[in-house]
């Protein structure tokens, strides 16, 4: 994770989970040196450093993956994985404010107006957010803002607020049509888009082009809908491939009893019965429950 912010405590927080269709697969891996490509279409769309390492790139066919390297793991982009992954995270980022609202399919976005003295301001917030995003596996890009959808761009694009104006066009949150018009008529900069007029943006490119850019500057109101996720805790752990060794659970079911003690813990809840599935692609799955003598969170 990559800081990207300022002295300033802004209201708005963004978390972008740029490599979170990778992370769903490798966020149980420990230590590995196994090289792990996700596709899209054929095509390797997200690869860890590792895959990187041995000279694969986005783009590549799988022909050309397993050329490189007869140990990678592949595996398909899913969506629904990613979906349950992000509302995941949308119930662990509770124990920081319970205003969270997800912005498919990777973001999310934290009204921190209401936290901020807890933890001793954004420092402290963002501090804490890296430490509990570590433990979880997942990475995430942040972008601090006075509105919503200027931090999502400013997290997407790495940059701070006070740099907001000479973000490139192609980190905003539209159409790639839009952003190619835009840079065939010489504009690749947000500052030199707002100077335009907003009635011809309106006329070529449509209402909802120019609420979007609204929005991002403050010029009209944002509402966003709040996640309140309900007291039910899943989490899952995808590995590149067959475990032969008890040892090589240790490490992925302590990351998910860690998951759960800071999901408690940020509830103020306690739970006494948890309960293990373990699946496997030519059985059936395996259940395993566990009792506590009494309600514990830790």
């Amino acid at each position: 994770m990559t800081p990207c912010l300022t002295e300033l405590d802004y209201p708005w927080l963004c978390l972008h989970f740029e490599s979170l269709p990778l992370e769903v697969y490798t966020r149980g891996l420990a230590g590995t040196d196994t090289p792990v490509v996700v596709t899209e279409r054929n095509r390797v769309a997200w690869l860890n450093d590792i895959a990187a390492d041995l000279g694969i790139l986005p783009g590549n066919s799988m022909d050309t993956a397993y050329t490189l390297s007869n140990s990678v793991s592949a595996f398909e982009r899913d969506a629904t994985r990613e979906h349950v992954a992000i509302t995941q995270l949308a119930g662990w980022a509770y124990k920081y404010t319970p205003n969270v609202s997800l912005l498919a399919p990777h973001s999310l976005l934290l009204d921190i107006r209401g936290c901020l003295k807890l933890f001793g301001g954004m420092e402290g917030l963002y501090s804490s957010i890296v430490d509990g995003l570590e433990a979880t596996g997942y990475s995430a890009l942040v972008g601090a803002a006075p509105t919503p959808m200027a931090a999502l761009l400013l997290a997407r694009a790495q940059k701070t607020y006070a740099n907001l104006p000479e973000v490139p066009l192609e980190y905003l949150d539209v159409d790639s049509h839009i952003i190619d018009a835009l840079g065939q008529m010489g504009i690749s900069r947000l500052s030199e888009l707002l100077a335009l007029p907003k009635s011809g943006l309106n006329r070529r490119f449509g209402v909802f082009f120019v609420d979007y850019l609204q929005r991002l500057t403050g010029e009209r109101p944002d509402p966003r809908k709040f996640v309140d996720p309900s007291p039910h805790f899943f989490s899952e752990i995808t590995f590149p491939g067959d475990v032969d060794d008890m040892h090589a659970l240790v490490f992925p079911m302590r990351r998910l009893l860690g998951e759960l003690c800071s999901y408690l813990f940020g509830r103020q809840l306690a739970t006494s019965h948890l309960t293990w599935q373990f699946c496997h692609r030519s059985h059936p799955p395996r259940l395993m429950n566990v009792y506590l003598a009494s309600p514990e969170c830790d």
